[in-house]
């Protein structure tokens, strides 16, 4: 495993200390309902969804006779699928992430596996007619591990444009890419003989993938990433390990990394509590966070926006179900989504005690300016907006996946 070099600055602190100043609405503000517009059929396992428009693409994996397919698929704002194109390297493949470049391409991440063919065996049947004692050579596939990082570039009506492959030649799970006019970033976990590591890898738009940047050894996992304006990125996920000298704080850190486009670490900053396992999950391109922290018995949906050096400006937590997801709304307006289940200052219309799917609008400050729920969503699968649609929301409930939107302005 490879150690890093180069480390500008090495930040640690803990939000525990910061303060916490998004628990209320700026006035009371009644928690309205927002719109089932689509059950998505069962035989899909939904991992994300992206909107641009009045378009929203889904993506997840679908089972095939040898093994399994990434799929993407463009729903409207009427719920009809436009169209549906499955995507596959090998037998299995997972589709985890997605990005839309300014062409309006959409980049589907994912990681796939592809068959071992065992040496030919010579056989021979007994139960059979075979007069001149002809031997038969069987070819036998075995599924390999899911090794391969892989791109797909889809268009928006829903042609394959092009697909980028890099084997890890182990185990690997990506977490999240982004996309940019000079090129691609993809980051996730892999496998080690001692656990699992953070890695970040960039990719040219010709298709040439950069040296590996792994992160960690035992216990890191990079879950997602946000474009700086500079060009570099910010990825971010949870490690129990010594990262760049910076040593763990809680039970288990939530992680930010800020590194260049070839996979130099600028700076690390770990988010903490104490005796609390944090995670960070979801990241925009504003760098606001949104993860959870673990404390007991205690769950709570967390989110924090940051400014360009890692230093936050606000943070807030709530009691919940589930990790907060989130989404960039406009340059002065956040919005994340989480199974909430304790009443929130300042709003009404809603009974949180048994965990209501809620959608939260923050202005610049932190302080809330809307709310909405999402009836039956139990776990939050994606959460983004478009002008057209609003914010979108994707989850699963007793009645399989649904999707659900409302208009905010």
């Amino acid at each position: 495993m490879r150690k890093f070099v180069g480390v500008i600055s090495l930040i640690s602190i803990s939000l525990l200390g910061f303060s916490t100043i998004s628990q209320a609405a700026t006035k009371v503000i009644t928690v309205k309902p927002m719109s089932a517009i689509a059950t998505l059929p069962s035989n899909q396992s939904i991992t994300g969804a992206v909107s641009q428009g009045k378009t929203i693409y889904v993506y997840g994996t679908i089972p095939t006779e040898a093994g399994a397919d990434a799929f993407l698929s463009a729903i409207d704002e009427s719920g009809v699928t436009r169209w549906l194109l499955p995507v596959h390297e090998g037998e299995f493949n997972i589709a985890s992430s997605a990005a839309i470049d300014t062409l309006g391409n959409i980049y589907l991440f994912g990681a796939s596996s592809n068959p071992t063919i065992i040496p030919p065996t010579q056989v021979t049947s007994s139960s059979v007619l075979n007069p001149d004692s002809v031997t038969v050579d069987v070819e036998v596939p075995q599924r390999n591990d899911i090794s391969e990082i892989v791109v797909w570039k889809i268009s928006p009506d829903g042609q394959l444009l092009s697909t980028l492959v890099n084997d890890m030649n182990v185990p690997v799970l990506v977490g999240s890419g982004a996309v940019s006019p000079t090129g691609i970033a993809v980051v996730g976990s892999v496998q080690t003989t001692t656990g699992k590591a953070g890695f970040f890898t960039s990719v040219s738009l010709d298709g040439v993938f950069s040296k590996v940047q792994y992160i960690g050894k035992s216990d890191t996992e990079i879950n997602a990433i946000a474009k700086k304006t500079d060009g570099s990125y910010v990825i971010v996920g949870a490690s129990s390990e010594t990262i760049s000298g910076k040593t763990l704080n809680g039970s288990r850190d939530g992680l930010i990394i800020s590194i260049t486009a070839k996979g130099k670490i600028t700076s690390v900053v770990r988010s903490s509590n104490q005796g609390a396992f944090r995670n960070w999950l979801s990241a925009s391109n504003s760098i606001f966070l949104g993860g959870e922290s673990l404390t007991g018995k205690k769950r709570e949906a967390v989110m924090t926006t940051f400014n360009a050096k890692i230093v936050p400006t606000w943070t807030t937590r709530f009691l919940a179900k589930s990790p907060a997801l989130i989404t960039d709304i406009s340059p002065t307006s956040r919005g994340a989504f989480f199974i909430s289940t304790s009443a929130i200052p300042g709003l009404t219309g809603w009974k949180a005690s048994k965990g209501v799917g809620l959608a939260l609008i923050f202005g610049a400050n932190g302080l809330i300016t809307g709310a909405y729920s999402a009836t039956g969503v139990a776990n939050p699968i994606a959460f983004t907006y478009s002008k057209e649609l609003g914010l979108v929301v994707v989850g699963s409930g007793p009645k399989g996946v649904s999707v659900f939107h409302v208009l905010t302005r």
